[in-house]
């Protein structure tokens, strides 16, 4: 039997690869060695381990010096190939670095023209596998002997380290890319969704094989990457199966559970990331304006679902003991952060959120994949294109990330709907509340675009990939 190693740094790779047909397949087909943080949690483990799977902790204590080098290899990267592609994001991102922070900017774009160069490049690659020692790996990997390993987030500093570690022993590298904005938005010279202006990074590695959401995805590791199409497959989205494949939600049951009145209408609101979106507080407060006014034609209540990872505890406050409003709050199982908190995402959460999307008669988000999970049930959606009572300038807007490179098949569709000011935001409210139907075509256009496939069979085509990988390399071998 194979031995593949899954590598899961985060919830939210826990949640899409974990409670997925990927993972239930391949535990009959292969020995599975899970590596999370969250390997001594019980109900982790309760939930996951069992026949044919081992859990395991990742390493997750390097030295001071490889931490700095990677720091420098990162902004270096980041460097080269933000000036190398001619990738949108990567442009917007580095023109905004230049406004907000312009010594950062300009010391990353010195240091880089003099450093960035291939053959000191190349020379710093193979310094970082050299760098890349571990006892603890050595004998993770003896006890084990993985004949392939799996990484779900490239580019996280754990999977970076695992990935040479791997590379060194010769042992094969398969990568699902978790998101759509992976190869054209986490690679540029400043990160996004964070307050510190970090460097993004790129594949620490070469791999072996990619498996990904869609076309558009397959062409940019072709275009920006250098992959053949030969080591990409197309999987489809895996996460999205449990949406496509329960069909016993209930609008009436959902409004039930809330005490709702059903002959409202429901407005989903998925708050943004509190740094994409810093004056969210103004946004909430003209939506609830806008019912206190009557603004809304139609009678509704509103639903907020807070930001996974993030305090709101001021947005709650401005609608406390209104029976108008109602709030959501994710687990850390749909955030790309650190498991450090535990495992607290019950089998219930992923359907608890279909539900809700189930019953919601129009879903408002910002610049978010909530956009896709609504087309799957499809709900029209409004995007919050503004940055509140006042208007920033562009590249310190909301605005300008929806012309990032993976947003932007969403805005060209037609699927979704941008809005830059209240009075956009108001009238899109009442348009797509009196007749959902509009852009009905086009959102189906835009998430079959993007999820390729909506047959509720990614997770077990994703498994079947992956085995057929691991047959081809037996053949190969012998």
């Amino acid at each position: 039997m194979k031995t593949l190693f899954l590598s899961l740094p985060y919830g939210m790779s826990a949640r899409n690869y974990l409670r997925s047909d990927m993972f239930a397949i391949l535990r009959s087909k292969v020995r599975l060695v899970v590596l999370t943080p969250l390997a001594n949690d019980p109900s982790f483990r309760k939930e996951f381990h069992g026949s044919h799977v081992s859990i395991e902790m990742p390493q997750s204590d390097y030295s001071l010096f490889y931490k700095v080098f990677r720091k420098i290899l990162d902004c270096l990267e980041s460097y080269y190939f933000t000036q190398r592609m001619n990738i949108v994001s990567l442009d917007l991102m580095k023109k905004s670095l230049r406004r907000t922070n312009p010594w950062i900017y300009q010391i990353r774009m010195i240091f880089g023209w003099f450093f960035a160069r291939p053959r000191f490049l190349a020379l710093l690659h193979s310094l970082q596998l050299w760098m890349t020692r571990s006892r603890y790996y050595t004998q993770l990997f003896q006890q084990y002997s993985p004949d392939a390993i799996m990484l779900t987030h490239s580019i996280a500093l754990q999977e970076i380290f695992l990935a040479c570690f791997a590379k060194k022993q010769n042992v094969p590298i398969i990568v699902g890319i978790h998101s759509w904005d992976t190869l054209t938005t986490k690679t540029g010279m400043a990160g996004v969704g964070s307050k510190k202006p970090r460097c993004g990074r790129t594949f620490p590695v070469r791999f072996n094989k990619i498996l990904v959401w869609n076309e558009i995805l397959k062409d940019q590791l072709i275009r920006f990457y250098g992959y053949s199409p030969n080591d990409i497959s197309i999987s489809g989205i895996p996460q999205f199966d449990s949406y496509i494949r329960n069909g016993t939600r209930s609008r009436e049951s959902f409004f039930a559970r809330y005490h709702l009145d059903p002959s409202k209408k429901l407005i989903l609101y998925a708050a943004g990331n509190p740094v994409v979106l810093p004056h969210q507080d103004e946004i909430i407060s003209i939506l609830l304006e806008a019912f206190d006014q009557r603004d809304i034609q139609m009678p509704s209540y509103l639903m907020i679902r807070n930001h996974p990872g993030h305090d709101t505890s001021s947005i709650q406050k401005m609608a406390q003991d209104r029976p108008d409003v109602l709030f959501d709050q994710p687990s850390i199982a749909y955030a790309a952060l650190s498991n450090s908190s535990g495992w607290q995402n019950g089998n219930g959460d992923t359907e608890h959120f279909a539900e809700l999307l189930f019953a919601a008669d129009l879903v408002i988000n910002v610049w978010s994949t909530v956009s896709l999970d609504a087309a799957i049930f499809g709900k029209p959606t409004i995007c919050i294109a503004f940055d509140g009572q006042d208007q920033k300038p562009y590249l310190e807007s909301v605005r300008r990330f929806y012309d990032y490179t993976h947003y932007q098949p969403l805005v060209k569709s037609g699927g979704i709907r941008l809005v830059e000011n209240k009075t956009e935001l108001i009238s899109a409210i009442n348009q797509f509340l009196k007749n959902p139907r509009l852009n009905e075509n086009e959102r189906k256009k835009m998430i079959l675009e993007q999820a390729t496939f909506l047959d509720g069979q990614s997770g077990r085509r994703m498994a079947e990939q992956v085995q057929s990988f691991l047959d081809e390399s037996r053949s190969s071998s012998s």
